[in-house]
């Protein structure tokens, strides 16, 4: 389920799409045979480096222990307004959540 790739914007909530585990025989099997590791809870506090997005791998076995391909899913957290110099602000004002000349209209407020 959902992109193999996404893009998070710095300070937004991420929530995973989660996997579906279907096997030929069984049909979709229950979530409990899903395994997840890597970066489970995604902190979006801080931006990714460019090329070092995070990782979450999901891997399945069923009842008779076979075992699913893993499969992953890269996160990257992006600031938007840094190449500007700018900082993200928590309201959009004019449709851009970016600051102008580093302040925020709830700065002004």
């Amino acid at each position: 389920l959902g992109s193999p790739h996404v893009v998070v914007i710095q300070g937004d909530r991420y929530i995973d799409a989660g996997a579906l585990v279907v096997s030929p025989t069984q049909g979709i099997l229950p979530p409990s045979v899903l395994q997840v590791t890597g970066h489970e809870r995604v902190d979006t506090s801080v931006p990714t480096p460019p090329d070092e997005p995070l990782v979450i791998v999901f891997t399945a076995k069923d009842e008779y222990g076979f075992t699913a391909s893993p499969v992953e899913r890269t996160v990257g957290v992006i600031n938007p307004c840094a190449p500007n110099g700018e900082r993200i602000c928590r309201v959009a004002y004019l449709g851009s959540r970016c600051s102008v000349a580093n302040a925020c209209l709830a700065d002004v407020l």
